[in-house]
C-alpha cells in the first residue's frame, strides 16, 4: 500500500467518523421517445441502486465560475470516480436528469465535476417530484 491509498483510506475514515458520509439511494430515469409528443420520462418505484457518498450541505456564498456565472446547488455529493454508475444531467439525451434521495429527500443531478482525485462531485437540485 502507498502513501495514496493511506491518505485515501483515512480521508474516508474522517469523512465517516465525521457523520458526512450517507448512503444515497440512485434512481436511473428510462426515456422513451414518440414523434410528435418527445421524451416520456419515468422513475423507478425502488432505488436502482444505493452507494456511499459524502455530503457537503450548501455553502451560504455560492461559488463564481471563471465565466462570471454564480453557481448554487442544493446538495453536493462526492463519489468515487470508479462508482460505475453514468449520471445524467439536464441536456443529455431526454433531459432525464439522475434522481438522487438522500435521507428522504429527492434531488436531481444538475452538475457533474471531476475532481481529478479520485472522486465526482454531483451538483444536485431538490425537487418535490420527478418529471
Amino acid at each position: 500500500m502507498d502513501q495514496w491509498e493511506r491518505f485515501a483510506d483515512s480521508a474516508g475514515r474522517t469523512l465517516d467518523a465525521l457523520g458526512f458520509e450517507a448512503t444515497v439511494e440512485i434512481y436511473q430515469p428510462t426515456e422513451t421517445y414518440e414523434a410528435g409528443d418527445g421524451y416520456t420520462i419515468g422513475y423507478p418505484d425502488e432505488p436502482t441502486t444505493t452507494i456511499d457518498a459524502a455530503l457537503d450541505p450548501p455553502s451560504t456564498s455560492p461559488d463564481v465560475d471563471p465565466g462570471g456565472t454564480t453557481e448554487t446547488a442544493d446538495l453536493t455529493i462526492y463519489v468515487a470516480a470508479d462508482v460505475g454508475i453514468e449520471f445524467n444531467v439536464a441536456g443529455d439525451t431526454g433531459e432525464a436528469e439522475t434522481g438522487i434521495v438522500v435521507d428522504g429527500i429527492k434531488y436531481v443531478i444538475d452538475d457533474i465535476d471531476n475532481q481529478q482525485d479520485g472522486l465526482l462531485a454531483l451538483g444536485c437540485d431538490e425537487v418535490d417530484t420527478w418529471a
